[in-house]
C-alpha cells in the first residue's frame, strides 16, 4: 500500500493540507488528486494544498493549489502556514526566513508561539470600479492585486436605506454572482465584503478556486487594508477580523502615499499529521 504522509494546518481558519517532499518524495499532485484531498466528505478536507520543497536559493520553496486544483496565485495564509511548519519541524532553524513561491522570493517571520508574519512582494494599484451591480444598484468598489486578484466592497454601500449587517450578508450568493459575472471574465476575482468600523475592519471573503466563503483570506485582508488606507484614511497598522473571529494585523510603511514592507500577521498552527491510504 502506498502511504502518503501529510499535515493538516490552519491559518485563522483558512485550512490546508500540507505535503513535504522530504517525507512524500513521490507525490504526484494532479488536479483530480487535489480535488479529492480537499473534499470535505470524501477526502481530508481543505481550502487548498501546500507543497514544500527544498530550494538552492532560499530556505525552502512553497507551491500552493486551490481546492479545485488550480494554482499560480499567492496565498498569504498558506505562506504563513508553511513558515509555521518549517519552524516546528526543524526544516529551518531560524525565526526570519526567505522562501520561494511562484518564481519570486518572499520573507516571513515567526513572531511568537502562535503568530506568524508574512511580507508581501509586489502590490498592484487600486482600480476604482463605479458600475458593480448588487441587488439592482450600481455601487462603487475597488480592485487590487496583492498576489491574487481581489475586489473590495464596502458593505454599507450595498443598501442606501439602512446599515448592512455583515454577519447576515449572503456572502456565497453575492460572491458567486460577482465572481462569475461578465465584468470579471474569464479568470474571475476574489470578493471581499468589508465593514469599516472607524479604526478596525470586519471582513468576509468569497474565494475563487475554493468557490465558497473561507473563514479568512490573507491576500484579501491585505487588499482591504490597502483600500482602508488609500480610500478611507486609515493608518497602519490596520486591524482586521475575518469570519473566523481571529485577529489580523496588516502593517506597512507609508511614504507620500507609497506603500513598502507590507506584512500580514496572524495565527497559524499545525493541527495534526496523517497518512493517505486510499485516495
Amino acid at each position: 500500500m502506498n502511504r502518503i504522509y501529510f499535515y493538516k494546518c490552519s491559518a485563522a481558519g483558512n485550512d490546508f493540507v500540507l505535503f513535504d517532499t522530504e517525507i512524500a518524495p513521490n507525490l504526484n499532485l494532479t488536479e483530480d488528486f487535489i480535488r479529492k484531498i480537499c473534499d470535505r466528505r470524501l477526502g481530508v478536507g481543505a481550502d487548498g494544498i501546500i507543497l514544500i520543497k527544498s530550494s538552492d536559493s532560499a530556505d525552502f520553496e512553497m507551491s500552493y493549489y486551490n481546492a479545485d486544483g488550480s494554482g499560480g496565485m499567492l496565498c498569504a495564509n498558506g505562506a504563513r502556514t508553511a513558515l509555521k511548519y518549517v519552524s516546528i519541524n526543524g526544516r529551518v532553524r531560524k525565526d526570519k526566513v526567505v522562501f520561494e513561491a511562484g518564481g519570486k522570493k518572499y520573507k516571513g517571520e515567526i513572531v511568537n508561539e502562535s503568530e506568524v508574519k508574512f511580507y508581501f512582494s509586489e502590490l498592484g494599484e487600486i482600480k476604482k470600479i463605479d458600475n458593480l451591480q448588487i441587488n439592482g444598484r450600481n455601487i462603487v468598489c475597488y480592485e487590487i492585486n496583492t498576489g491574487a486578484r481581489h475586489l473590495v466592497i464596502n458593505v454599507d454601500d450595498i443598501k442606501d436605506t439602512q446599515e448592512v449587517d455583515l454577519d447576515s450578508l449572503p456572502v456565497v450568493k453575492l460572491g458567486r454572482e460577482i465572481r462569475y459575472s461578465e465584468q470579471f471574465k474569464p479568470k474571475g476575482i476574489n470578493i471581499n465584503f468589508v465593514k469599516f468600523l472607524g479604526t478596525e475592519l470586519k471582513i468576509r471573503t468569497y474565494e475563487k478556486g475554493v468557490e465558497d466563503e473561507t473563514l479568512s483570506c490573507g491576500t484579501g485582508s491585505a487588499a482591504a487594508a490597502i483600500v482602508a488606507y488609500k480610500i478611507f484614511n486609515y493608518r497602519p497598522p490596520i486591524i482586521l477580523y475575518p469570519k473566523s473571529g481571529d485577529r489580523f494585523i496588516v502593517d506597512f510603511v507609508a511614504d507620500k502615499n507609497k506603500i513598502a514592507d507590507l506584512s500580514l500577521t496572524g495565527p497559524a498552527k499545525i493541527i495534526y499529521k496523517g497518512e493517505l491510504l486510499n485516495l
